[in-house]
């Protein structure tokens, strides 16, 4: 029997029991002597899912960290990368396998964010909108705020 079957059955023979028409006190310890083995049974389930679930977590902060290392690394070699080509001159370079390219790219960097045009901000905790203040920027000239061009490195 389930759980929710025993727990029927229990009920069922407890109201039964109240009402004094039948003796159904051997029945009655039998089925909580079933009960009880299902409860156990259930715990010990319990206990072993939290053991798997902890053994999980534990997997997953190690995963977690390994993977933070390795892109770290990958990080450190496009790094070092990009600045060999840079400093040997080279934009592009062709290879059987890839297409390596040294590309700057602009980012906003903002210097005084109070001095932002309200424009410009976004609301939930106080930021800029740098989608549009670049845009702006290259427009024109916006107090608070200036493009600079940085390498970056394109691996296809």
């Amino acid at each position: 029997m389930t759980l929710r079957e025993l727990t029927g059955a229990l009920q069922e023979l407890y109201a039964l029991a109240d009402t004094e028409e039948l003796d159904v006190t051997d029945t009655l310890d039998l089925m909580e002597g079933e009960y009880i083995e299902k409860v156990e049974n259930y715990v010990a389930l319990i206990r072993q899912i939290s053991a798997d679930s902890a053994v999980l977590k534990e997997e997953i902060d190690r995963l977690t960290a390994r993977y933070r290392t390795l892109q770290n690394n990958a990080d450190r070699l496009k790094s070092a990368l990009m600045e060999s080509m840079i400093v040997a001159g080279k934009e592009k370079i062709k290879t059987t396998f890839y297409n390596i390219s040294v590309r700057g790219y602009e980012s906003v960097v903002v210097d005084d964010p109070a001095a932002i045009p309200e424009e410009f901000l976004k609301y939930s905790e106080p930021t800029v909108n740098k989608v549009e203040l670049k845009k702006a920027l290259k427009e024109g000239e916006v107090s608070g705020a200036h493009l600079e061009s940085k390498p970056g490195i394109t691996i296809r």
